[in-house]
Parts: structure tokens; sequence; C-alpha cells
């Protein structure tokens, strides 16, 4: 019979010798992972060679380059660029990436932001999108195809800022478009006197203005407008204001 004691040492021996390989498993198995680290991150092979920008007219491929820090391909990702660059650059709207980690070059395709109109506001004017965010510097330009807000508020603006809702942007269009349509009427600018915009001061090409009450029907206001052009008020060379802004009431003068 086996002593107790020999049965006890041969435990232990096995115990230790497991333990041993457990610990070589471990040190092995670390090492890969250390390894594959170094490969995707640290070492060269998955850096980043080449980077290019395309769908970009407001904002240089140089510009953008020379902003993105990152090194390693496998750590770029769409929403980390794109946090970056927005905030860098108000034009840029969206972008699309993809990659190629063989060769180490990336592929930015931009969505940038398209003009919807002018605001201007103290000294300063910009160009505002469908969203009403302003995202770049522009020049004051009276009437034209290009939607021109004036603002008299004494507000300030900065670029990347919300400064009009969708249905402020949708109410100014919509004027635009049917006095043109409509009454073959053009607009100088759209002027803003105070925030929240309850009321819209629309100056015509005729150096005479209409004023909106934004807080009632706007199709309704056209179309009494409309009205009071065709059948009392056909000689518009003397005009200076209609007032649409009581429901049911046309004043001018």
């Amino acid at each position: 019979m086996i002593s107790t004691a020999k049965t006890n040492r041969f435990i232990k021996r096995e115990k230790r010798r497991a333990k041993r390989k457990k610990a070589t498993f471990y040190i092995f198995i670390l090492l890969i992972i250390g390894g594959l680290i170094y490969l995707f991150i640290f070492s060269p092979v998955f850096r980043i060679k080449k980077i290019n920008i395309s769908g970009n007219q407001k904002v240089s491929s140089e510009e953008i380059i020379s902003t993105l820090k990152y090194k390693n391909i496998f750590l770029i990702t769409k929403n980390s660029i794109k946090k970056q660059l927005t905030k860098k650059f108000p034009e840029i709207l969206d972008l699309k990436l993809s990659k190629n980690l063989f060769k180490g070059e990336l592929h930015i395709r931009l969505v940038e932001r398209e003009t919807v109109g002018i605001l201007c506001a103290k000294d300063k004017c910009f160009y505002f999108d469908k969203d009403g965010i302003i995202f770049g510097f522009a020049s004051d330009i009276n009437g034209g195809m290009i939607t021109l807000v004036k603002d008299y508020s004494d507000k300030n603006y900065n670029l990347g800022d919300k400064v009009f809702d969708k249905n402020l942007i949708d109410n100014i269009l919509s004027i635009k478009d049917e006095l043109a349509s409509e009454i073959d009427l053009g607009v100088s600018s759209f002027d803003i006197d105070v925030y929240p915009v309850e009321e819209l001061r629309v100056v015509t090409n005729e150096s005479w203005y209409i004023l909106f009450n934004l807080k009632n029907n706007i199709k309704s206001q056209l179309l009494a407008l409309k009205a009071a052009l065709n059948e009392k008020i056909q000689n518009r060379s003397t005009l200076q204001y209609i007032d649409l802004r009581i429901e049911n009431r046309i004043y001018y003068k």
C-alpha cells in the first residue's frame, strides 16, 4: 500500500505542475495579446499613409488633413473624425469614411451644408442652411436669388450657432416663393426686430414693406395680400406698407 505521506507529496507535485502549466498558458496568451496590440496600434504596418478627401468645396483638403492628428488606421472612426471636423469647420454637415487597411489609406467623402440664405446682424453677415445653422461669413447682398435676413435685435452670433428654427425658415421661403409666383413681387430682405420672432417685416424690391404675423396662418395672410393688391391697391408706386398682422384686417398706407 502506498503511504499517506507519499500520496500527499504526489498530489502536491501535480498541483504545482498544474499551476506552472496554467501560468505558462497565461503568459503565452499575454504575449500574443501584447504582440497583436503592438502590431495593430504601435507598429508602422497599419500607420495611415494617405488621406483622400472628396466632396469638399467650402473647405480645402489641406486644412482638413492638417486638422486630423490620427496616426493609426484602426484608432480612427467616423464619429471621431466628424466630431473633430465639424467643431472646427461648421461648413461640414456629415461625412462618409472608408479604409484600405493594407495600403494604409483613408477615404473621407464630405457632405457640406447648403446655403439657404444670408443673415446680417450688426456689422457681420453669415450663410445659414435649412437647419438654421450659420456656417460661414458672407457679404451683404440686397435682393436677388439669395434670401437675405436682417436682424436688428442687437443679438450676437457665432459660427455654428443655430439661429432659426425650421418653422421660421419654412415661413420665410414660403412667403418669398408666393410673392414671386402669385404677385410677381420680389423681396429685398426679411427684417427681424426682436426674439422670439413673432412678426416679420418683408421689404419688397419696390421699396415698400409687408408686416406678417407668424402666429397666424401665413397662407391666409398671403391670400389677403393678393386680394388687396388686385382690388384695392392698384397703384403701388406710392405705397409705403401693408400690415397683415391682425386677422381679417388689412391696413396700408
